[in-house]
């Protein structure tokens, strides 16, 4: 009788072995899923970190700890929309204030004359653009910040013969870049956020500092 059931439980046994190795493939597989969604959304973070800083509107991820008294106050107060006399008034004053100096989000529209465009010229560039060589010279720098994983972003104006655009900085990139100096940027990308385009180095571009400041 125990002869008759031992190939029975032997396959059985073959059976379940060969379960568990499923199981165990799967879990694999589940885990390296996982890790790549993890990557991802850090990689997620880091461009939020780029095109939302902290403070910005669209950010939902500051807790009000993070919050300034300012903008606490903005989040639980609503905002009445101005009468007219007051939309008025505004627009007066806004006529006699002198013009405020342009920001790093809005690039100085004067080309910079002194420096003769590369291969392309800047003031032609557009969203899109791929292998992207240009010359120009730095007109403004901004202040550095951090990412939430750490890394170092910024952004400055660089401009030639024929307009500007404002460039991407991260990590070492950001100790090369001096107003006044002279840089240029090969194998770079174009691409544009809320109808402001930016020049990117990449991972596969190169920055090079032509002239000190």
């Amino acid at each position: 009788m125990s002869q008759t059931q031992t190939p029975k439980t032997d396959q059985l046994l073959t059976e379940v072995l060969e379960v568990k190795a499923a199981l165990v493939n799967i879990t694999e597989l589940l885990n390296e899923q996982r890790d790549c969604l993890t990557a991802f959304g850090k990689a997620l973070q880091d461009c939020v970190e780029v095109l939302q800083p902290a403070g910005h509107p669209l950010r939902k991820d500051i807790t009000p700890q993070q919050q300034t008294p300012a903008q606490q106050q903005s989040a639980v107060q609503p905002v009445t929309p101005p009468t007219a006399v007051e939309a008025v008034k505004s627009a007066q004053a806004a006529a006699v204030q002198p013009a405020a100096q342009p920001a790093v989000s809005a690039p100085i529209p004067v080309p910079v004359t002194a420096v003769k465009s590369g291969p392309n010229k800047i003031g032609e560039l557009k969203d899109g653009d791929k292998q992207v060589t240009v010359t120009g010279k730095v007109i403004i720098v901004n202040a550095e910040r951090k990412t939430s994983t750490g890394k170092r972003v910024a952004e400055c104006v660089i401009g030639d013969d024929t307009g500007t655009i404002r460039l991407s900085l991260w990590e070492s990139h950001i100790d090369l870049v001096k107003e006044g100096s002279v840089v240029s940027v090969k194998k770079g990308y174009v691409t544009s956020f809320q109808e402001k385009t930016v020049l990117n180095v990449g991972q596969w571009g190169i920055l090079k500092v032509e002239a000190p400041p």
